[in-house]
């Protein structure tokens, strides 16, 4: 009888013992459940937040700053075209030269930010092409409005105008104007298109944030509640 006792009592403590190793893996299992999970949500939301950094840089790069040259040869061709009106009506020669410098400077303008513009989208084709055909065409533009402003300070008024008015120069200008409202128009897409993408990733990232802390609180709690029943169970049972 002694002997049934000893034995019934080591099969309980050996019980015991292996209830309590359970319950310690068990609740091990739960927190490093939980801890990949949260581990997850943080190699997770780093990579997304380099994602929408290299959006953001690009966007800087290919948008805001090709944008601003573009801007800029646009106002610059249009103080240019306005300058050279002045001096073919100009017959005030210190007026004639001030507007010959705010001609030679608008000009200057107009090649530094379009050199600019050129080496910023070299690794964009379709810009790329653009570009091109706006320095062909500013080229060309140049070439002839020099002879306008040549006669314009040489007082040849009426041959002046008539350049102004030559075939060649008025298709140079309407290319070079079609050409940057061309390449307005692309860049102005392009933001919006990766503006719409940086706001695609963050909805991404939010939804997949929610279904992982979603999850390692299902894998919590569920724990929790196993937990505590075994530790009821035991209790009940002694």
């Amino acid at each position: 009888m002694r002997k049934d006792s000893k034995t019934e009592s080591k099969s309980d403590s050996k019980l015991e013992g292996i209830s309590k190793r359970f319950l310690f893996y068990t609740v091990i299992a739960g927190f490093a459940i939980t801890t990949i999970f949260t581990m997850a949500v943080g190699i997770v939301g780093i990579i997304y937040l380099r994602n929408i950094d290299n959006a953001n840089t690009r966007l800087y790069r290919d948008g805001v700053v090709n944008a601003h040259y573009s801007a800029e040869i646009t106002e610059a061709f249009a103080e240019l075209r306005a300058s050279v009106r002045d001096m073919v009506v100009e017959t005030n020669p210190d007026r004639l030269r001030r507007f010959k410098r705010n001609f030679d400077r608008w000009r200057g303008q107009m090649i530094e930010n379009q050199k600019k513009l050129l080496e910023s989208v070299q690794h964009l084709p379709y810009r790329k092409k653009i570009a091109e055909n706006m320095s062909e065409a500013m080229e060309i533009f140049f070439k002839n409005v020099d002879i306008a402003v040549e006669n314009a300070i040489a007082g040849r008024k009426a041959e002046a105008w008539q350049n102004m008015n030559d075939g060649r120069l008025y298709e140079a200008r309407r290319n070079l104007g079609n050409a940057a409202d061309e390449m307005k128009d692309v860049m102005l897409a392009q933001i919006i298109d990766d503006a719409q993408s940086s706001a695609s990733t963050v909805n991404r990232f939010q939804l997949l944030i929610i279904v992982l802390m979603s999850v390692a609180l299902l894998v919590a709690v569920a724990c929790s509640i196993f937990i505590k029943m075994t530790i009821f169970a035991e209790d009940k049972e002694s």
